[in-house]
């Protein structure tokens, strides 16, 4: 498992070395996600936040209750929305 640390300087590497080229990923969005995490305590991933649904049957995707009714999210994602559950 990542470490914020580790993320971070992840998107600040990426940052530096991919300024005004043209990528499926757009160059704002991980600024935005740098100063986020910057910003953040902790980093809480979807399989111990509050909003998270882990569905039956085994599958490797699940639900995020906070966005929508149904946002398929995995277990290791992250966002700036989590709450951490109790007992975890």
């Amino acid at each position: 498992m990542m470490d914020k640390e580790m993320i971070i300087k992840g998107c600040e590497y990426w940052v530096n070395n991919h300024k005004g080229e043209d990528l499926l990923i757009e160059y704002s969005s991980v600024v935005e996600l740098l100063e986020l995490l910057k910003e953040q305590e902790e980093i809480i991933h979807c399989k111990d936040c509050y909003y998270y649904h882990k569905p039956e049957y085994g599958f490797t995707i699940g639900d995020c209750t906070y966005r929508t009714a149904w946002y398929p999210v995995k277990e290791n994602e992250f966002c700036s929305l989590a709450k951490r559950k109790e007992g975890r």
